[in-house]
């Protein structure tokens, strides 16, 4: 009998074990795809802000161009650069709010978790992460 109690805490203690080393891992792969979504995320914006700043610089010159023709080249050389002054404030702007936004998801996960398309959850020993879904569950019908 006491062979039997001796033998069941063992496997309970293995248990235990397992079951912590698994959610530690549970909770470092969480940890590593979000930051994997957030860097994503980042790149792609910037891929946005560049596409928005070539077809702003483009339409910058068309209306430089324009108003060479129409007001004279003094009002031109104004507008111009009024116009790429205003471009490089966009992008800058731009460039910093995608990076500011991530930054501030790094620092305040549960602020931003759902916003972000996650959902939080609890481990077993009650520390909570956020998870993001790359590929979500199928919803029942």
């Amino acid at each position: 009998m006491q062979k039997i109690t001796i033998d069941a805490l063992e496997q309970n203690r293995q248990i235990g074990s397992t079951a912590a080393e698994m959610s530690r891992r549970m909770h470092r792969d969480s940890l590593t795809a979000a930051q994997e979504a957030a860097g994503q995320a980042v790149r792609g914006l910037e891929d946005k802000i560049r596409a928005a700043a070539n077809h702003m610089r483009l339409e910058a010159v068309k209306g430089r161009q324009q108003a060479l023709y129409s007001f004279g080249g003094g009002l031109a050389l104004f507008g111009g650069i009024a116009a790429l002054g205003a471009v490089l404030g966009i992008v800058a702007l731009l460039l910093i709010q995608g990076r500011g936004d991530a930054r501030a998801f790094g620092k305040y996960p549960l602020t931003y978790c759902t916003a972000a398309g996650g959902e939080v959850g609890s481990t077993s020993d009650g520390s909570r992460f956020c998870g993001i879904w790359i590929d979500p569950p199928k919803q029942p019908d």
